[in-house]
């Protein structure tokens, strides 16, 4: 159900650290990006990153959030609803970055994807292609599976309230409306973000 063109996840595009934020501005440009939630950093923080002025980030729409590294802290669940809440009052594309675009972003994006009807292979093989471009760590390694089960589907299946995601029965888009519900978004806030990641952009135009 997810629109295409319209939600991506990155490393960061302007923090240096990782050797890879030109990179990700650069693809934020071939994706017409108009809307950023950034998970990791303060206002102050991305601003004072070098060259961050010249930047196609600095020409966006962002969100800084500062997010802590624990999904179920009541800190991460409010900073989270307010970043959508900032999603719905702007323009996709869409980008969801922290520092490697892995942890917290990886957990939003499995939220949003499930939300929009992905099912647990899908949301699972997303997340790991991180764990594929950072470590080389693919489908045929024997880490594959150990990694995508200790990770991204204990932390869904946590968040969702169910033993496993992959549990006969699950219904995970409606599993990831109630978690939205349950960080304080209302019936009809849920209702305006799934009509706005429906939107295509068109997806990557170069």
């Amino acid at each position: 159900g997810m629109g295409k063109g319209t939600l991506f996840r990155s490393s960061s595009p302007v923090n240096p650290v990782l050797g890879r934020s030109s990179e990700a501005d650069r693809a934020m440009l071939g994706s017409l990006v108009k809307t950023v939630m950034n998970m990791a950093d303060s206002e102050a923080a991305v601003k004072g990153f070098p060259d961050y002025a010249g930047t196609y980030y600095a020409g966006c729409d962002v969100i800084a959030l500062e997010m802590p590294m624990d999904f179920f802290s009541d800190e991460f669940a409010g900073k989270f609803a307010e970043g959508l809440r900032f999603f719905l009052s702007h323009d996709g594309p869409y980008l969801i970055h922290c520092r490697e675009g892995k942890d917290r972003t990886g957990f939003a994006c499995a939220v949003l994807e499930c939300f929009m009807g992905a099912s647990a292979d899908e949301a699972v093989a997303d997340y790991m292609l991180t764990y594929y471009n950072f470590y080389g760590i693919g489908t045929d390694s024997e880490q594959y599976g150990n990694i995508a089960a200790g990770n991204i589907e204990s932390s869904l299946a946590k968040a969702f309230g169910v033993d496993s995601i992959r549990a006969e029965g699950t219904d995970l888009k409606k599993c990831a409306e109630n978690y939205l519900r349950g960080i304080g978004l209302t019936k009809e806030e849920i209702a305006s973000l799934r009509t706005n990641l429906q939107k295509d952009y068109g997806g990557l135009i170069g």
